[in-house]
């Protein structure tokens, strides 16, 4: 009778303690997990920095191991970022109701499908009496956006520049008045300033020669003789 008394009071106490082990489990309210990114529209192809805050609201310490973030074109359950023993990242503790930041990188892979595209970021980790838990943020959206890498290239065209347009010239008929006036009034000075003159070394001309004196006729007599002797 002593035995059973034992065994039940054993077994009671079995119970409260796994109780109590279900009581303390934590739950969805016990963390909060925030995630910013660099690009909000990256290009397939593209690398993105991503921001992870991770906020515990226990009064335990909690442990992480591993933490990324889960898009739509991954498989189920699969989360992208640090996890303890791989690339030299260890588990990380939180204190009690303490803060963990960190950040990574994810590239968008280059068949990811232009869009919008859905994500979240998780944590998986044990808390202070070695249950496991499972965390992740609230689901938010990434737009795709094509690929700008390749330059434009415009069309060439034979023609001038403004084909199809009509061409202004009213600046063209300006220089050109302009031009042809200041051309005008060159030319009228210059032709002003232009003085003719005698060349030094041309000699004086010869004074006209005077007609020969005419001669009187044999059967005339001298005009001055006007009487006789």
């Amino acid at each position: 009778m002593k035995g059973l008394r034992t065994v039940t009071v054993a077994t009671f106490f079995v119970v409260i303690f796994l109780s109590i082990g279900l009581v303390s489990a934590l739950s969805s309210s016990d963390v909060t997990i925030q995630t910013t990114l660099s690009n909000s529209a990256p290009k397939p192809g593209d690398t993105v920095i991503v921001s992870f805050t991770f906020q515990s609201h226990v009064s335990q310490e909690l442990t992480i191991y591993a933490l990324g973030i889960h898009t739509d074109w991954m498989q189920a359950d699969q989360l992208f970022g640090p996890k303890a023993g791989s690339s030299g990242w260890e588990a990380v503790t939180v204190e009690a109701n303490g803060v963990y930041i960190t950040q990574f990188l994810i590239q968008i892979p280059t068949t990811a499908s232009i869009g919008s595209h859905t994500y979240f970021a998780g944590a998986d980790g044990i808390d202070s009496s070695g249950t496991a838990f499972s965390f992740n943020s609230a689901e938010a959206t990434i737009q795709v956006v094509a690929s700008s890498s390749s330059p434009t290239v415009n069309p060439t065209s034979s023609g001038s520049p403004n084909d199809g347009e009509p061409t202004d010239w009213l600046p063209w008929i300006t220089v050109v008045a302009a031009a042809v006036i200041v051309a005008a009034l060159v030319f009228f000075f210059m032709m002003k300033s232009k003085k003719p003159r005698k060349p030094a070394s041309e000699a004086p001309s010869e004074a006209p020669m005077a007609p020969p004196a005419e001669e009187p006729e044999p059967d005339e007599e001298p005009a001055s003789k006007d009487f006789d002797i």
